[in-house]
């Protein structure tokens, strides 16, 4: 008996193995992407402020709205497991891009195609990646209903990865890589935060009022950021690698915190006007200056060509 006991308790064991499971507490508000056709089904039927999580793996979501049936501030959160950042960034259209996901070379959750916000709807994303096709935009925001949210989101071979008009968004812990352009923004009050972006043609065109850019990296560009915003900030950017320039700053009372230019990081233009400008490190190119009124502080030995009016070049000593 005692010699059978152990087998008893294997036999036990593997049936309870094949035995029903219960499955999972289904959440108020929280809705499955393996329970819908496709996201775009996910997102319309999601109660309104509900998140729609997708599993790990590498999902074709075609164009997904959201606003779809015209409902008045939809609210949609987005989530993945993990951002699917991937070993190696190839450059836009690249075969890599789909060999790396076909092989496998691939975390989290990955989406591949766009996704529209309609005027009226609100959208948060987390922890996941999209990665294109080589064409359009990952992420169309065109509505101006205030407060959306991006954090942990990677992005990769698509013409633009963020083109955003709108209020009050959030974008932190970006990584970008292998785009025609990372960020075209226009808007009011959007914070972009420790944002990576590399192997671009134009790393960031960001426009509108209250326009924020701190931390994070530009690498390996033509050109770096277009920052034409008013009443913006922007500081504490590691430049490198940018064959044209790497800011170009041409709105106005905005405040540039110092930043960190790469010998091979290109140069500086300030064609704005009434702009406090902390170069930091000195850009290894002359700097342009044909904007107006502008204030600008550097260390020693920086180099300008001021054509414009009434600016201020100040340096800590001769």
């Amino acid at each position: 008996m005692k010699r059978l006991l152990p087998l008893i308790l294997i036999f036990l064991s593997g049936c309870l193995m094949f035995a029903d499971v219960p499955s999972a507490p289904v959440v108020e508000g929280m809705c499955y992407l393996t329970g819908y056709v496709d996201l775009q089904e996910a997102v319309d039927n999601c109660v309104n402020g509900g998140t729609v999580i997708i599993p790990a793996g590498v999902h074709e979501i075609g164009t997904v709205v959201i606003n779809n049936n015209d409902e008045w501030q939809k609210v949609v959160n987005i989530q993945g497991v993990a951002p699917g950042h991937l070993g190696q960034s190839p450059p836009l259209g690249s075969g890599q891009w789909d060999l790396l996901l076909d092989g496998g070379y691939h975390y989290g959750t990955v989406l591949r195609g766009h996704i529209v916000v309609d005027e009226g709807a609100r959208l948060y994303m987390n922890n996941l990646s999209m990665i294109g096709h080589a064409e359009g935009t990952a992420v169309q925001y065109n509505s101006t209903v205030p407060n959306g949210a991006f954090s942990s989101v990677s992005c990769g071979n698509y013409e633009t990865c963020f083109y955003v008009r709108g209020y009050y968004l959030t974008f932190d812990d970006i990584d970008i890589a292998g785009v025609g352009t990372g960020f075209d923004v226009s808007g009011n009050v959007i914070s972009l935060r420790d944002v990576d972006i590399k192997g671009c043609d134009l790393g960031a065109n960001l426009s509108g009022a209250n326009v924020g850019y701190d931390g994070g990296s530009v690498q390996g560009c033509n050109d770096g950021v277009l920052f034409g915003a008013t009443v913006g900030k922007l500081g504490n950017i590691y430049f490198e690698q940018i064959v044209g320039y790497s800011l170009q700053v041409t709105g106005s009372g905005s405040e540039i915190s110092p930043n960190f230019y790469a010998t091979n990081s290109g140069s500086v233009s300030i064609s704005g006007h009434d702009n406090i400008v902390f170069l930091g490190l000195n850009p290894s190119d002359m700097v342009e200056i044909n904007g107006d009124t502008n204030y600008i502080y550097n260390a020693a030995f920086g180099q300008y060509n001021d054509t414009g009016w009434a600016n201020v070049i100040e340096r800590p000593y001769p």
